[in-house]
Parts: structure tokens; C-alpha cells; sequence
């Protein structure tokens, strides 16, 4: 695994906000976050990066973000009231490097994660690769996630399932599962 060293990202960062300034608004702990998962994610897989430009993200209302999902040609998988439950919380627009996450996300979430990893595989090309089997690029960013969450502890309770990350790999011939162990304990059987 290749690992990418972001640090001097962050000191350019630090600098042009004036050091000590850098931990206080809102728009430099997003940089933040993102820049730490984007850190964990070249460490723990083969996507790369390189100063690219970092996607906007843009924090908008749940009903926002499914009517940008739905205009997809996707579906929400129920309604209640004015409610709709739909089946993301967050979207990645590659064609204008944004990320959309609902109000309900907190920015250190699995949401912004997940969809970091697909913005690396956008600038690693993995979409021109897989551009018949989206499967895949879904099924590495759930992946990434459910690692991710297992190392911080984060939100565990909406980690990915393990047979729903099996059932997307299933769809692709070169997975990788040696990741299962670390990140799935399995109980022993008496």
C-alpha cells in the first residue's frame, strides 16, 4: 500500500490561515477532516493523491440531497409525511467536485468518508475502469468505511454489513478480501 503524506497540505494550510487561526471556523475543520481521512485512505489502499483540488462541500437539507439523488434516476425506499428515507446520506458530484452531505451528517462522519473515496477514485481514473461495473467502486468505498470506522470507533451501529459489502465484491472478479479480518471479529464457535 502506497502512503501519501498530506502534512505538507496542512502546513500550507495553517500558514495561509495564520496558524492559530486554522482550529477555529467551521470551513477549516471540514479541510481538516478531510484531509485526515483522505490521509487514512492512501494509507489503507492503492488510491493515491497528489494536491488535487479538494471537492466543496456543501451541507444541505435531507429533502435537498434525496431530490439530488433521485434527479439520478434513483429511488428513495419509503416515505412517511413529508419524510422521505432514502438510501444515502451523502453524494459525491464528480462532474463538479462537490460533496452533498444532509444536515443530519455530522463532517467527521462515515458519509464525508465514503464519499472522499470516491473522489479518489475519480482522480485515480477508477471510474473510466469500472465504468460498466460501478458495483466496484461502491464496494471499495464501503470497504474503506467499514475499516475506517472499525480503527475510530466511529458510528458503529451504521457500519456496513459485512454479507451487503460480500454481495457487492461478488460482483467483481479481482476483490481483495484480505481486509475481512480486521475489520469484521467474527465469534468463535464453541
Amino acid at each position: 500500500m502506497k502512503r501519501t503524506c498530506l502534512s505538507g497540505v496542512t502546513v500550507a494550510l495553517a500558514f495561509a490561515a495564520g496558524g492559530s487561526a486554522l482550529a477555529d471556523g467551521p470551513e477549516t475543520q471540514k479541510m481538516l477532516a478531510m484531509i485526515r481521512n483522505i490521509e487514512f485512505i492512501t494509507q489503507n489502499s492503492s488510491l493515491e493523491y497528489a494536491g488535487q483540488d479538494l471537492p466543496d462541500v456543501i451541507i444541505v437539507s435531507e429533502r435537498e440531497l434525496q431530490s439530488r439523488f433521485r434527479s439520478s434516476k434513483a429511488k428513495t425506499i419509503a416515505t412517511d409525511g413529508d419524510r422521505s428515507f432514502a438510501l444515502v446520506s451523502a453524494l459525491y458530484d464528480r462532474s463538479g467536485n462537490r460533496i452533498f452531505l444532509a444536515d443530519v451528517n455530522s463532517i467527521t462522519g462515515p458519509g464525508l468518508f465514503h464519499e472522499l473515496v470516491h473522489f479518489l477514485q475519480d482522480i485515480n481514473d477508477k471510474d473510466a475502469m469500472f465504468a460498466s461495473r460501478r458495483v466496484c467502486l461502491e464496494a471499495e468505498a464501503y470497504e474503506l468505511q467499514a475499516i475506517w470506522q472499525t480503527e475510530h470507533g466511529i458510528d458503529l451501529a451504521s457500519k456496513p454489513e459485512y454479507g451487503f459489502v460480500m454481495t457487492l465484491y461478488g460482483a467483481c472478479n479481482d476483490a481483495d478480501f484480505s481486509w475481512i479480518d480486521r475489520t469484521y471479529r467474527h465469534p468463535q464457535m464453541k
